[in-house]
């Protein structure tokens, strides 16, 4: 017999902004088995929580998330 398991990838990215802890948490509450969510790394070799490798679709700018410094890439 097989066992299903639920994963929230980005967290519960449809009711709150995408891997923020918020939504993670919120998976969490709902009952999800396990949390899954992509990393990045920065010029600076930081690791940090975002889906794309780019930074378009959520800043709008055309750069690389690895082109960027942690730094610049908070703002």
């Amino acid at each position: 017999m097989h066992t299903r398991r639920l994963y929230a990838h980005r967290g519960a990215s449809a009711e709150l902004p995408e891997n923020t802890m918020p939504a993670f948490e919120r998976a969490v509450t709902v009952g999800v088995d396990a949390l899954e969510m992509d990393v990045q790394l920065t010029r600076d070799d930081q690791l940090i929580v975002v889906h794309d490798d780019r930074c378009a679709r959520t800043t709008g700018a055309q750069l690389a998330w690895a082109a960027l410094d942690l730094a610049d890439a908070r703002r």
